[in-house]
């Protein structure tokens, strides 16, 4: 075999080697969060590091735990080993019992998508930190019907030396329950006033032209609507009748 084929096979092996041993890098190949939909592989197939579970891994601004359909949120990947200076992660979520990937994650400058969208991970930008990487991603919840899901996550945390030698692989998983979504989604209103102004013990809000509206939807209309302040059980005491005059509508008289 000629000389030039030897040394032409020999960078070649070099070159796949060190692309293999470091895999925080650009060239991560994701897919591999342990999850039953990523076939229980990961980064602990190329890295050859002994898989830690780690606590606190993930974060979420979810309240107690629960997503609310269709809604989006932010989730927090962190890796921490101290002495380790190049980090990454790959995160996916799925429906337990099966491997369904659940939700839409929404890239940054710091990640890439892969399995059609599924998992979500590095993208070899800023993983050089000391002792601690975090990243944070938006996710777009499911619509309803979905039921508790499960994140799954793994952190690869390495000296960045391009071999696996002392590589630390940690993985996490992290369940949410689905949320109601409340019927009344919001009212509408153009013009809000108070009444007394200044206040006193309590306050009267108006709401002019206000619009009940359900699900989106329109469903009522106010020409006028008040309320007390949200500290007042209900309005109470003598509601006194009014006569009114005006040049306009001439003489009324109004019984609360």
């Amino acid at each position: 075999m000629p000389i030039q084929k030897i040394l032409f096979s020999f960078c070649i092996a070099i070159i796949a080697f060190v692309n293999l041993s470091n895999r925080t890098g650009a060239s991560a190949v994701l897919g591999h969060t342990g999850s039953p939909g990523d076939n229980n592989i990961s980064c602990v197939n190329c890295h050859g590091a002994v898989a830690k579970d780690q606590i606190n891994m993930i974060s979420t601004n979810m309240t107690g735990g629960a997503y609310t359909p269709g809604d989006t949120f932010e989730v927090s990947v962190t890796a921490e080993d101290p002495g380790k200076s190049v980090f990454g992660f790959e995160i996916t979520c799925e429906k337990p019992g099966t491997k369904e990937k659940i939700g839409t994650w929404i890239k940054n400058s710091e990640t890439r998508l892969k399995r059609n969208g599924g998992n979500i991970g590095h993208n070899g930008k800023n993983t050089n930190k000391q002792d601690k990487k975090t990243w944070t991603i938006k996710w777009v919840a499911p619509p309803s019907g979905k039921g508790d899901l499960t994140f799954y996550a793994v952190t690869m945390c390495t000296n960045g030396d391009g071999t696996p030698t002392n590589d630390n692989h940690y993985s996490s998983t992290y369940s949410v329950v689905e949320g109601k979504v409340s019927a009344v989604k919001k009212m509408s209103m153009p013009e809000v006033t108070v009444f007394p102004n200044p206040v006193n013990n309590f306050v009267r809000v108006n709401k002019p032209n206000a619009v009940l509206k359900i699900y989106n939807f329109p469903v009522l209309y106010f020409p006028k609507f008040f309320h007390p302040d949200p500290t007042v059980d209900r309005q109470s005491g003598f509601l006194k009748p009014q006569l009114n005059n005006s040049n306009t509508l001439g003489s009324s008289f109004n019984l609360p």
